[in-house]
């Protein structure tokens, strides 16, 4: 079974037990979810690029700290945007490998993903 798979039954079940989500599982809902998460995850960015360039602004957080925090939150980005995938009735294995290959076929790359596995495929 896909790991994306794995992570859309662990989101279906968790979210039987969230305090009210019945209210937070609406398309509106997801894509406003997903979108304060990529903005998390920006944020987070940004504090290590002043940690390691310099600039004040952080409080006190060491990199390895920093570097967790985005680890933190890219994982919110991946659970919050299958949730939304959900919402709408989207397979994300298929999605991620469409997208992948109709890039790779534009660019004119041989690499593709398979849409089952997203094992890559490279075309000789």
């Amino acid at each position: 079974m896909s790991d994306l798979y794995k992570l859309r039954d662990a989101n279906r079940a968790r979210q039987k037990f969230w305090p009210g989500h019945e209210a937070a599982s609406d398309i509106e809902f997801r894509s406003i979810e997903f979108a304060g998460e990529a903005g998390e995850v920006s944020d987070a960015v940004k504090k290590l690029l002043r940690f390691d360039r310099g600039i004040a602004g952080n409080k006190g957080q060491t990199r390895e700290e920093l570097v967790t925090a985005i680890k933190e939150e890219v994982g919110d980005v991946l659970i919050s945007l299958d949730m939304l995938a959900d919402a709408v009735g989207i397979d994300m294995r298929g999605a991620i490998a469409d997208k992948f290959n109709k890039t790779s076929h534009k660019v004119g790359i041989p690499v593709m993903v398979n849409s089952e596995t997203l094992d890559v495929i490279i075309a000789p």
